[in-house]
């Protein structure tokens, strides 16, 4: 019997929240697929995703918030605060958004793959927060992916390559910073291929 395989949609989420911890407030979500896997989208499914919570639900909401991210967002540029902190959504209409965008994706037939920029903080608190609104299972736990152990086993640097962000990369906004790690991570992927490295 032959096992026919699914093909993958890599997707690089990044998240704003108002704490570090896994039952974080959430303030904005951004996901990015990378150039290499635009191909598999269905028809008439954008490549990236974002959503923004109303601040004052964020707030006054059970998750976690700390003094310590607080005061980091006061010391960011007023633009990006202005951009996080403007949302109009609440978590089940934000969560809701999510689930039905990455359900679209798998319209194709293909499975989904979440790269969060570290091991222990996108991919988690999304989990988590999806799981409180009764999300369940939104990706499969096998398909995590952890840009930052990524980075660092094939440093861009290291190819003497140095990226700068575009205009519409901004940096700590949810989007912005998921299409930046997309591209780190479309970058990465043709540097290891050129070197004979298939990965991805």
């Amino acid at each position: 019997m032959t096992t026919v395989k699914t093909q993958l949609i890599n997707i690089v989420l990044d998240l704003e929240t108002l704490s570090l911890q896994e039952d974080a407030a959430i303030l904005q979500i951004g996901c990015c697929i990378p150039q290499f896997d635009r191909v598999k989208i269905p028809e008439g499914i954008s490549h990236e995703f974002e959503v923004t919570v109303a601040y004052d639900i964020a707030v006054k909401s059970e998750f976690h918030k700390d003094s310590e991210t607080m005061d980091w967002w006061e010391k960011q540029d007023p633009r990006v605060r202005k951009l996080v902190f403007s949302g109009q959504n609440n978590y089940e209409d934000a969560l809701h958004q999510l689930v039905f965008w990455l359900d679209n994706l798998r319209l194709a037939g293909a499975d989904i793959a979440i790269w969060g920029n570290g091991s222990d903080f996108d991919n988690r608190l999304l989990t988590y927060t999806l799981n409180c609104y009764g999300f369940k299972k939104c990706w499969d736990f096998r398909n995590n992916r952890d840009l930052r152990t990524l980075k660092a086993l094939f440093p861009l640097e290291g190819a003497g390559i140095t990226l700068v962000r575009t205009s519409a990369e901004i940096a700590h906004t949810a989007l912005g910073d998921a299409r930046y790690e997309a591209r780190v991570l479309d970058i990465t992927r043709s540097v290891c291929r050129n070197s004979g490295i298939i990965i991805l």
